[in-house]
């Protein structure tokens, strides 16, 4: 398991890296519609992102999964409509 979720981490930093690095902090869920969340690279890739977020060692990097997820969700709601 070591291992495993050291490649997990370096595929994280290397798919973020690819593309157009880290994605910011999106807004609260309560914010104003004006604060909407902005489009950024990483969204097609941000499921993939989450994933392998969660199941790298570093804490820095699992707390990114659940940035990474909201993303996901808020881009396919974007391609739904």
């Amino acid at each position: 398991p070591g291992d495993r979720s050291q490649l997990h981490a370096i595929a994280f930093e290397v798919i973020e890296a690819l593309f157009g690095g880290r994605a910011p902090e999106p807004p609260a869920m309560d914010a104003p519609a004006s604060a909407r969340m902005r489009a950024h690279a990483t969204d097609v890739v941000a499921e993939e992102l989450a994933d392998h977020a969660a199941r790298a060692p570093s804490g820095e990097t699992r707390a990114l999964a659940a940035r990474y997820r909201r993303r996901a969700a808020v881009s396919a709601d974007w391609s739904s409509t």
